[in-house]
């Protein structure tokens, strides 16, 4: 790793130095947190980095030939309501709503285009992040807020001599989530209550509606291009105006175009902030710098009449603002002053990005009109709890707090307040998705941590309790057995998967629900769900393309997370994986059966994924021939099956590889290479992957005669 700071020069975008590290973060990034993935083309390149690290070196040594690869279109949904209707027992939207309207375009971006992007922000990176100030820093003091005033999306750096440094040389590329919104969430309260008693203040939290999709390239390049110092390569600024300026593939420019009619965007055929690239979050940042430093001026200052601005920050698209008010407004009053002034200011600072009205809410911190509640501060207690680490007793009351989380914040959900017109009703600090995923995600992973520590029940002699414990309180209490344990697993699960069904876009509920709880006789039921949109020919309506990525998600996590631990005692007692397994592989071979245009491309990837990680022999490998998004996954269902007919030797050897790393433990991948193998992929393999040539050379000694002399010598040095 260098420890000097990276420059906006164009030639450092060639250096595979640059170009593996921007590989490392991409993809790390890709696996962990994208709503949509091509795992596959993740697992290929890395059995073939060398060489894609080099064919884009070489690409971007002559970057005014440079052309972005179309992108490609996965609509998922966003919030809306929807319900089994009780009459036709059919899952759909409610019916005032429009489920075109609720559909984020998700793009898909090539991988060589995603790590070029990531090449280029971290040039930019140190610049960036100490333009925005050191997230970490106390908000004791108001120069020290005022130094931050952005949270969200924040590289992940060190200090040296004083200054932010991105670690280039990390896997990672952004700070923790968690750790910075922790922050963002709790400041305005810090601030409100150092505000004098007799005050009247309010907290206002407000949005920018489709920011992402109304990011232009000329408004990304101007402010990319206002970085630019004069010591700087021009010609680096040149190629980001190029790359960073996406097409929408030929397939989905009508689709594209019928979502920019509806969202009302002007111009939506060119994309500067596609919603799936990696580093859009940071050129995010880039595109608010001067409307951050508009905030930072206005604060301490009055923003409208009888309106005082005491703070402000922000996370990607939420603001969050801290004001005191002389007079006795109504709260409404207060949020439509604040709404005028903030897109006053962004016509000045970012000009084509409009605030959310519906998004926008104020409350008073004292008072009794729409009071503000803390569920942050309750977030920030369980994370200490989780953190410091726990034992059985802590983690049954880590389990009863998120339960508590999830409860309250349903008391709070905006839906309810609404719909009752009850003018006290209180505003929680933390959105309600932001509350869901949180204590999903914790509860999760206390669940496997706390199991392994319990009694059976039969072995707390079959009371259904375990012994008295003394708690940190020195009270006595009944411990949990595992099925007390299992038994709140399975109701927490349900409960996310009904959040899933009432609101599709809580999609990760569902994997998170199938994840703690993979029952087959549940997830028989989503399948049942969802399969009323494949078992027979839909339109592409929006309602079909909610059910097809959500399906696509179930396949996806089916392959990669659901189930997968080192360990059976982290799963319930009553749950057998095969069976949910079993269950799920026949749906998927149902779908795969099913006519090329009757599924949509990302739903057939994953369909075929879990094929290939279950059953590649029961996947029809005559279907999906014609679309070229499947190609690359037929090849591996081909290879799994011992069908290398036509395969180069570069492709078998990448095959090999990608086989022994994702789909096949030692023996059954070293059998399945030794039945096609010549010295020239054995060389290959050896190459590209030493540990598997050990493995297949120390199966066979034979194989050692085929190999190069320097290959053998490597492979056979000792340690």
């Amino acid at each position: 790793m260098f420890v000097e700071s990276l420059a906006p020069k164009l030639d450092l975008l060639s250096e595979e130095c640059v170009l593996v590290q921007a590989w490392k973060k991409t993809v790390n990034h890709i696996r962990d947190h994208n709503w949509y993935a091509d795992t596959l083309a993740l697992d290929r390149e890395a059995a073939n980095l060398p060489e894609f690290v080099q064919e884009l070196s070489a690409k971007l040594r002559s970057p005014w030939d440079w052309r972005n690869n179309p992108i490609r279109i996965v609509p998922a949904p966003k919030s809306q309501p929807w319900w089994v209707d009780p009459k036709s027992g059919r899952w759909e939207p409610q019916k005032e709503a429009k489920t075109q309207k609720k559909l984020r375009p998700l793009a898909h971006v090539s991988l060589r285009d995603q790590v070029t992007a990531t090449a280029l922000i971290v040039c930019l990176a140190d610049r960036v992040e100490n333009s925005q100030g050191d997230p970490r820093v106390s908000i004791d003091e108001p120069e020290s807020r005022k130094a931050v005033i952005s949270y969200g999306n924040r590289l992940y750096c060190e200090e040296v001599k004083g200054t932010l440094r991105h670690r280039w040389g990390s896997t990672k590329v952004y700070r923790a989530y968690f750790q910075d919104y922790r922050c963002f969430v709790s400041r305005p309260e810090f601030v409100a209550e150092r505000i004098e008693p007799n005050s009247r203040v309010v907290i206002v939290h407000s949005d920018l509606r489709q920011f992402y999709d109304r990011v232009t390239p000329e408004l990304l390049s101007q402010k990319i291009e206002s970085l630019r110092q004069s010591t700087d390569d021009p010609r680096f600024y040149k190629f980001a105006r190029r790359l960073l300026s996406w097409t929408w593939h030929g397939s989905d420019e009508n689709e594209a175009d019928e979502y920019a009619r509806i969202s009302g965007l002007t111009n939506f055929k060119r994309v500067a902030l596609p919603q799936g690239l990696v580093a859009a979050g940071f050129l995010a940042n880039i595109v608010l710098l001067d409307f951050d430093k508009g905030l930072r001026h206005r604060i301490g200052k009055e923003i409208a009449e009888g309106i005082h601005l005491h703070d402000a920050c922000r996370y990607v698209d939420d603001i969050r603002l801290v004001l005191s008010v002389k007079r006795d407004p109504k709260i409404s009053e207060i949020k439509d002053s604040v709404l005028n002034w903030l897109q006053r200011l962004l016509n000045r600072f970012a000009g084509g990005l409009p605030v959310s009205q519906e998004k926008t809410r104020a409350a008073f911190v004292r008072g009794d009109e729409r009071p503000l509640v803390r569920q942050s501060n309750k977030m920030e207690r369980i994370q200490q709890a989780i953190s410091g680490g726990f034992d059985s007793i802590g983690g049954e009351d880590i389990l009863d707090a998120l339960q508590g989380l999830v409860r309250a914040q349903s008391r709070y959900a905006e839906a309810r307040t609404e719909t009752q017109g009850w003018s006290l009703a209180p505003v929680p600090d933390v959105r309600n998705d932001t509350v869901a995923r949180f204590a999903a995600a914790r509860f999760r992973s206390t669940f496997r941590s706390l199991r392994p520590l319990l009694d059976k029940r039969e072995e707390a002699g079959g009371l259904g309790q375990g012994p008295p414990t003394d708690d940190p309180n020195g009270r006595r209490r009944v411990a949990w057995t595992r099925d007390d344990l299992d038994d709140e697993a399975m109701a927490f699960a349900l409960g996310l998967i009904e959040n899933w069904v009432e609101d599709p876009s809580n999609v990760r509920l569902l994997r998170i629900g199938l994840d703690i709880w993979p029952s087959a006789d549940v997830l028989l039921r989503v399948l049942k769900i969802l399969g009323q949109y494949t078992v027979v020919r839909h339109r592409r309506s929006g309602p079909w393309r909610v059910a097809c990525y959500c399906l696509a998600e179930v396949f996806r996590a089916g392959a990669t997370e659901t189930g997968f631990v080192d360990d059976r005692e982290c799963l319930p007692g009553p749950i057998e994986i095969s069976a949910y397994r079993d269950v799920l592989a026949k749906e998927a071979e149902r779908l795969a059966l099913l006519s090329p245009n009757a599924l949509p491309w990302y739903l057939k990837q994953q369909v075929f994924l879990f094929l290939a990680v279950t059953n590649p022999a029961h996947a029809p490998i005559t279907k999906g021939k014609r679309i070229p998004e499947m190609k690359r996954y037929l090849e591996l269902l081909r290879y799994l099956r011992g069908d290398v007919l036509g395969v180069s030797d570069g492709d078998f050897a990448t095959l090999a590889i990608l086989s022994r790393r994702a789909f096949l433990d030692r023996r059954r991948a070293v059998k399945l290479a030794k039945l096609h193998l010549t010295s020239k992929r054995a060389s290959l393999i050896a190459e590209r992957h030493p540990a598997f040539g050990l493995e297949l050379l120390n199966s066979d000694k034979s194989i050692a005669r085929a190999l190069p002399l320097r290959i053998r010598q490597e492979l056979l040095a000792p340690g």
